[in-house]
């Protein structure tokens, strides 16, 4: 099973069906959920100062359970913090809409994204992130023909 999973990238094919990228967004900006695939309800937008805004639903996490980092055109979300077994013992769910689970979750930016200075906060179980967009000029060069 693995053999054709991997061969025919599932995984990808998933995340395009129920977390599509909306094509008319300028900055075509990636997602890609490498485990706890559907866990984390989350919202994307854009505000009226072109800064990007990720909103995730992270109940029952504390602060220190989330692991935020950057590179130059990455963003990682990840924590690896699951249910103590010793917590789940005696219970009989009739329904179980959420539950704390490892999950990792890692959006590709295209050049203007400042990651750098991406802001994060967390209140009432739910991790916003600030991703400014770099303020870009139009340099006009002339050029001598020789």
């Amino acid at each position: 099973m693995s053999f054709i999973y991997n061969n025919l990238k599932l995984s990808d094919n998933f995340d395009k069906l129920f977390f599509p990228i909306n094509k008319n967004y300028k900055n075509d900006v990636s997602y890609k959920s490498t485990f706890g695939i559907g866990q984390n309800q989350m919202n994307v937008y854009v505000d009226e100062t072109n800064n990007t805004f990720i909103e995730i639903c992270l109940p029952g996490y504390s602060k220190s359970d989330i692991n935020i980092t950057t590179t130059k055109t990455t963003l990682r979300i990840s924590s690896e913090t699951k249910d103590d077994e010793n917590t789940q013992k005696g219970r009989n769910y009739i329904q179980q809409n959420f539950q704390r689970i490892p999950f990792e979750k890692v959006w590709s930016f295209p050049s203007g994204f400042n990651l750098e200075n991406v802001d994060a906060s967390y209140d009432a179980g739910i991790l916003t992130l600030k991703i400014p967009q770099e303020k870009r000029t139009e340099t006009i060069r002339n050029i001598k023909i020789s």
